[in-house]
């Protein structure tokens, strides 16, 4: 009975023990490790090489800043050394073949896209990492209210998405262009007629009637592609403007600009795939790319980036070519302003997959 009742006591001791250890465990990591113990495992050190398009204008000297720059940012954040190759526009491809093919130094892990021709070969070789699944987990899903549908739509390959398209401005609107002045004034066309037209064959009637009065019919009702803001600009200037076809997105214009997963080991694609969500949501990764480091390579004057044009500063990106342009700051010296924001985003989500 005595070793019965030491026994239990001990057992009860040893309990006590074990619940008192946990608790100052959870207590001192905040109460994570009982439950999600992989929130104290710090992801191995990896290194991933990064190929992109830079501008010619581009010194070498500020190439290796921006590097060093990048690499300590993805190495603070994702215990990740990128090592980005700055690459001439001529030599992209060649190298990048040989990159890819490459097993040791200077091998590709993320590469940038710039046409459909090189998506499809890289496709069809099957050295691109398959990416539909993680657009649809969680961590990874915002892209999928983040870039256009009709993108995303254009750059899957057999329903599979083998790239992240970098988010630009897509394609062009179609109008039909008409006179006020003369067609609904002169002519006594009502606004609802003109409006109904989409196409010059609805406007049949109207064209024989400016005919008849003699005049050119080019002159009062045409067709013209544009931007979001055409269409406001040509009615402020006393003209209908119907949409006649909305901004249709090709897979040449998706593989435009895109960024895609060399096909390695599951490791290397999945940190890999970390790294480019990033450079799509993470604004200082972005800018880093797009304009390199402030104060070296740019100053910024009341928002408006003014890049470094001459010395050995000189850091040229295209702005498409580094991730999503709706995450890079204002720089009015390339044309990407405040207004051009908002009409490129109001433009985009009316476009449509080819």
């Amino acid at each position: 009975m005595k070793k019965i009742l030491v026994l239990l006591i001990t057992v009860l001791l040893c309990a006590f023990a074990l619940v008192s250890c946990g608790s100052d465990d959870d207590d001192e990591l905040g109460g994570y490790i009982h439950n999600y113990p992989e929130t104290i495992q710090k992801a191995d050190s990896i290194t991933l090489d990064l190929y992109i398009i830079t501008d010619d204008r581009t010194s070498s000297f500020a190439e290796v800043t921006v590097k060093r720059m990048i690499t300590q940012l993805t190495e603070l954040d994702f215990n990740t050394k990128l090592v980005v190759h700055y690459v001439k526009a001529d030599e992209y491809e060649n190298t990048l073949t040989s990159a890819i093919n490459s097993n040791g130094e200077n091998s590709a892990d993320i590469v940038l896209i710039n046409s459909s021709e090189l998506m499809q070969k890289l496709v069809a070789d099957k050295k691109l990492a398959d990416l539909t699944s993680f657009l649809e987990t969680r961590d990874y899903g915002a892209l999928n209210s983040q870039i256009p549908k009709a993108l995303l739509d254009a750059s899957k390959i057999d329903k599979k998405l083998y790239s992240i398209p970098n988010n630009h401005l897509l394609d062009e609107y179609e109008y039909l262009v008409i006179d006020i002045d003369y067609c609904r004034d002169y002519l006594k066309f009502n606004n609802s007629k003109l409006k109904s037209y989409k196409s010059m064959e609805d406007a049949a009637e109207l064209i024989s009637k400016i005919e008849a009065d003699g005049k050119n019919p080019s002159d009062y009702i045409y067709m013209q592609t544009g931007l979001y803001n055409m269409k406001a600009e040509l009615e402020k200037a006393g003209k209908i403007c119907n949409v006649v076809k909305y901004p249709t997105v090709t897979a040449n214009e998706a593989f435009e600009s895109a960024f895609a997963i060399v096909n390695r080991n599951q490791d290397i694609v999945e940190r890999s795939m970390e790294i480019l969500y990033a450079m799509n949501t993470d604004e200082e990764l972005r800018n880093l790319f797009q304009y390199g480091v402030e104060g070296t390579n740019y100053v910024v004057n009341d928002g408006d980036i003014v890049r470094v044009s001459n010395g050995e500063n000189q850091y040229y990106m295209n702005l498409i070519y580094t991730g999503d342009i709706f995450k890079a700051d204002f720089c009015s010296e390339i044309g990407w302003t405040k207004e051009a924001y908002e009409n490129a985003y109001k433009q985009n989500n009316e476009a449509v997959a080819d």
